[in-house]
């Protein structure tokens, strides 16, 4: 990262170090020195860093970093938003082991409202935007996104056992993968950028079918397709 970020203060322009800087420290004190991660909200705002910065790197390529457009801002609340499900299939057992999260000290009466709340978030933020000219009213679009997202509470609240859990995951990293292609896909509806969308999508999709991914996954796609139009059932194959 360190390397990277001096080639790109050396050969591309400045603006482009600039953020590669800031990933380099991120990716650095999350695990050592300041250690974001033992901090539930430092944590999390490094990682909502993940689309955000890859789309302002891309811009300032072209652009000047104080440019960059509104649009990040969505990718970057959306992420951290879509990064609560992460904790949510294992909140019991977290509980039980006295670890702390989010969603410890939080009753699932008060979830199954909370969560499509916080999860109208992104969506309330890009139609506000709309309404202000700060982006296309296209984005409008995204809200067809939103019952998605409702399933992927749905089946996080119902998950009773590691493969649920595990499911439950993978649909929502589909759904933040949805999110954030349908973003750039209204940013800029060219017909490359649709196309480096589907492709995106593909390949993703590819990945867990050949389950070439680093985490060795034991469910395959057609069993993942299944546990999103069934919920979560009860026996999977």
């Amino acid at each position: 990262m360190v390397l990277a970020t001096v080639c790109m203060w050396v050969y591309v322009n400045h603006d482009t170090a600039v953020i590669y800087a800031f990933g380099c420290f991120i990716a650095v004190n999350y695990s050592v020195f300041l250690r974001l991660k033992r901090s539930l909200l430092f944590s999390r705002i490094a990682i909502c860093c993940g689309p955000s910065f890859s789309f302002a790197g891309g811009w300032v390529l072209r652009h000047p970093l104080v440019s960059v457009p509104p649009q990040v801002v969505i990718l970057f609340v959306a992420q951290g938003i879509h990064l609560l499900l992460k904790d949510l299939p294992d909140a019991e057992g977290d509980r039980r082991g006295g670890v702390r999260t989010l969603f410890t000290g939080v009753s699932p009466a008060t979830l199954r409202w909370l969560l499509p709340s916080l999860w109208a978030v992104p969506y309330l933020l890009t139609s506000v935007g709309a309404w202000f000219g700060l982006w296309p009213v296209r984005y409008h679009l995204l809200w067809l996104l939103y019952p998605v997202g409702l399933q992927v509470i749905r089946t996080a609240l119902r998950a009773s056992d590691p493969r649920e859990r595990e499911l439950t995951r993978e649909f929502a990293q589909l759904y933040a993968s949805l999110f954030v292609l349908g973003n750039l896909a209204l940013y800029s509806s060219r017909p490359f950028t649709l196309i480096l969308c589907a492709l995106s999508l593909v390949y993703y999709l590819v990945v867990l079918a050949w389950r070439l991914d680093r985490r060795q996954q034991s469910h395959s796609v057609s069993s993942l397709l299944q546990f999103i139009a069934r919920g979560v059932p009860r026996r999977l194959p």
